[in-house]
């Protein structure tokens, strides 16, 4: 006869939150690359705000693009009930959207590195924690120089830092 599995007793609340890891899956865990970047001094704290900010309005941008998976206010009429993305932004977002993204995609949209954009190099490190150079890094899937895509960014967000007036904030 089989032996019956024990269950192992169920964890309160503060016994997860007490939990550690794995080292198997600290290993899986990728760190902020823009936090990494400044950390490493590759990138000056205006960029960092910068960059920060670029990611907070992209953010915003697709949260109001994906449907709600449980949506707690009354449809807006009609069977989908679309609902403008900048309407679920914040007061806040929106500004950002308005005075510094808006002029800074626009720019940073037209101005070409390699096969693809500044704006999308910005947004491929900042938004999807893209490693600018490495093994795995957004020079070698570019197929460019080791540094430019470090640089790209550095001039796309100097260029936001610019727009936002975060340069004079900073210093």
């Amino acid at each position: 006869m089989a032996k019956k599995k024990q269950r192992k007793p169920k964890l309160t609340a503060e016994e997860k939150a007490e939990r550690q890891p794995t080292p198997e899956t600290m290993k899986k865990l990728r760190s902020d690359v823009i936090a990494k970047l400044a950390r490493q001094q590759k990138i000056s704290p205006h960029l960092e705000m910068a960059a920060l900010e670029v990611r907070l309005v992209w953010y915003a941008i697709v949260r109001g693009l994906l449907p709600g998976a449980a949506s707690v206010e009354p449809r807006t009429g009609g069977k989908g009930g679309f609902r403008d993305p900048m309407d679920r932004m914040t007061q806040h977002e929106l500004h950002c959207w308005q005075r510094h993204y808006g002029p800074w995609a626009t720019w940073a949209g037209r101005q070409q590195v390699a096969r693809t954009t500044l704006l999308d190099v910005v947004l491929a490190i900042c938004c999807d924690n893209m490693a600018p150079s490495g093994k795995h890094g957004l020079d070698r899937w570019l197929a460019v120089k080791e540094g430019r895509a470090l640089a790209a960014l550095v001039t796309g967000l100097d260029k936001y830092a610019e727009i936002a007036g975060l340069q004079t904030r900073a210093a």
